[in-house]
This record gives C-alpha cells, sequence and structure tokens, in this order.
C-alpha cells in the first residue's frame, strides 16, 4: 500500500486526480526513456542502461495512462458492447469487495489502496511498483545529471 498518499474513501476525486497525475507523470518518464516509436527505443537504450532500466521496467507500460487519457474513446466502446449498460467507475476499495457481479468492461477506474493496484476493465497496475521505480532510479538519474556533458544527439519525442 501506499500510506504516504493518506487516502481518505469520501474525497474520491482529489483522490483520482492524484492518481491519473501519477499514471501521466509515469508516461512522460515513459516516453523519456523508450520515446513513442522503435527508432527512439533504440536510440534511448545507452540513456536506460546508464540508469540500470530494464526492458521489464514498470515505467515501460503506459496502458493505464492511456485508458484514462482517452476515456472518451473507451465510453464509446463500453456503450457499443456492453450488455447492461451497468458500470461502477472511481471506485475505491478492496476489488474483491467493490465490484462483484459486474463484467470487467463495466469496471471503469478503480483503486484498491491496500494493494495499490489500479484497475480498468479488469487490466491491473501496480502503482507502488512505479513508485519504487522513480525512487529507484532517482540518486541514478542525479548522478548521471551531474556528469559534465558529452556530445550528443538530443533526444527527439
Amino acid at each position: 500500500a501506499l500510506p504516504i498518499w493518506g487516502i481518505r474513501q469520501r474525497d474520491v476525486d482529489s483522490t483520482f486526480y492524484a492518481l491519473q497525475n501519477l499514471l501521466s507523470a509515469a508516461a512522460n518518464i515513459s516516453k523519456a526513456l523508450w520515446g513513442q516509436s522503435a527508432k527512439f527505443a533504440t536510440e534511448r537504450a545507452p540513456l536506460r542502461d546508464s540508469i540500470a532500466i530494464g526492458v521489464d521496467s514498470p515505467l515501460k507500460n503506459v496502458a493505464m495512462r492511456n485508458n484514462f487519457e482517452h476515456f472518451d474513446e473507451r465510453l464509446e466502446k463500453w456503450w457499443k458492447e456492453s450488455a447492461r449498460h451497468d458500470h461502477v467507475d472511481l471506485c475505491i476499495g478492496p476489488k474483491n469487495r467493490t465490484t462483484v457481479g459486474l463484467e470487467e468492461i463495466d469496471q471503469f477506474r478503480s483503486f484498491d489502496p491496500e494493494t495499490s493496484d489500479i484497475t480498468f476493465w479488469g487490466q491491473e497496475f501496480n502503482l507502488a511498483e512505479i513508485v519504487d521505480e522513480v525512487r529507484r532510479i532517482a540518486p541514478k538519474l542525479e548522478e548521471e545529471a551531474a556528469k559534465p556533458p558529452t556530445r550528443h544527439q538530443p533526444l527527439r519525442a
């Protein structure tokens, strides 16, 4: 769990605002480390190597951020594909007690503060893993930033 957040059940809007900001920040780190195409991912391998970022880094996966950012597209898909048009959204609590009996497509944004899992349509993403990875690489980033500059091509988006 992420006790540092002090998440309160009754402050749902603020909680999901913070969660979306965390997902967006992690996606921006992902763009810096991998770019948005295979070409940039190859070019940025030395950057990832310099701070010991592996291919299994939780920062690489931006699917959950995309679910939040492109919510309108997910809503259209839900409207077309949901059999009952029941739904739960902005749910905070243990998933085994908050979304029982609903199809995955009817379960939008849920957060379990006990596990730090965020779920959207059955897709799970552990936020504590992202926070741990950022904490792990922060000192390495500071160390790399303190080195004298070298001549290299600037990063492209």
